[in-house]
């Protein structure tokens, strides 16, 4: 052992220990026969003057990585979006928007992965407290 691996600051120390923590926690999941899936979750603000119920209505709401959400504005159209304030969008979507996009990475079986999607490509976005999306 060097000088600088006894002298290492706490935050180093404790950052090392968490990633070692979550390293062991995938080979235990990927040994239980779960894969990793990147999952996207809408976040809404709740910030501004006039929000979009439609986009606080997809708050916490996730879909695989590679599917667009789905959500239906006030007038009834139906919206398909890689993410809030995509520039595909409409302005009247995006101007005043402060909703964003945060990725998680989940461990499930195959099954869970084709219910994940089925049920996200049928609602436009899927909310489950397994995942914890929130």
């Amino acid at each position: 052992m060097n000088i600088l691996e006894i002298f290492k600051p706490k935050p180093i120390i404790r950052t090392e220990e968490e990633n070692a923590a979550i390293r062991e926690k995938a080979r235990t999941l990927l040994a239980q026969g779960k894969e990793p899936i990147t999952i996207k979750v809408w976040r809404h603000s709740f910030l501004g003057e006039f929000p979009r119920k439609h986009h606080m209505a997809m708050h916490n709401k996730g879909v695989p990585d590679g599917m667009n959400f789905i959500l239906t504005n006030e007038n009834g159209e139906i919206i398909s979006t890689p993410y809030p304030c995509d520039k595909s969008l409409p302005k009247s979507e995006t101007t005043e928007c402060r909703c964003s996009v945060v990725h998680k990475v989940i461990f499930a079986t195959k099954e869970e992965i084709a219910e994940i999607r089925s049920h996200a490509s049928d609602t436009g976005g899927y909310s489950d407290e397994r995942w914890k999306l929130s």
